[in-house]
């Protein structure tokens, strides 16, 4: 192992038996190990003196220690476990209202469909009846009734009438006819 000593010399540290490494570098192999070691034992006098709490410790303090620790950490996952099923919950509850909404959405359709099949059934027989029962409530004298007749059989008034009573009673209409001729006929030799 290489090991950089001041004055930017690089020199080689063997290790003894697992011991400390020692700087070796040709012609100053004592001086480097002394120096080495000096060093060393500087930091073995500086580590003495710092404060080594853990070896204070009994083993009751330090199972205390370690179960107000464990208590704590419980402590904060329990608070982060109740903040995440309040989200689960919360998700949840969107969840839910959108299937509501969706079903709402579904009956209103077939309700809205239903509403306007009944709608135009109503209405169908609304306007098949109220022509009718408007017209036979209007005077007599208006001829609504007949106007309606004759504007469904594609004709004015007097042919759609003659062509209500031929096809109403035809016996009938034929005698009408027959006095007509005759009536023309006399009226034509009177004159």
């Amino acid at each position: 192992m290489l090991v950089d000593l001041p004055g930017n010399d690089r020199v080689e540290a063997v290790s003894f038996r697992g011991g400390p490494h020692f700087p070796f570098r040709e012609g100053c192999r004592v001086e480097a190990a002394m120096a080495f070691l000096d060093g060393d034992t500087d930091r073995r006098d500086q580590s003495a003196h710092i404060e080594r709490p853990a070896l204070k410790l009994t083993p009751s303090s330090l199972a205390s220690q370690i179960t107000a620790a464990a208590e704590n950490r419980r402590a904060d996952d329990q608070c982060l476990l109740k903040i995440a099923a309040a989200g689960m919950d919360a998700a949840t509850g969107r969840i839910d209202a959108m299937i509501a909404r969706y079903c709402s959405v579904a009956e209103q359709h077939r309700e809205l469909l239903r509403n306007r099949v009944a709608f135009a059934v109503a209405g169908m027989v609304t306007f098949a009846i109220l022509p009718g029962a408007v017209a036979r409530s209007l005077p007599v004298s208006w001829a609504v009734p007949e106007r309606i007749a004759a504007r469904m059989l594609g004709a004015d008034m007097w042919r759609a009438g003659q062509s209500m009573m031929a096809k109403a009673e035809q016996d009938r209409w034929n005698e009408i006819i027959a006095r007509e001729q005759a009536k023309r006929h006399l009226e034509s030799r009177d004159s």
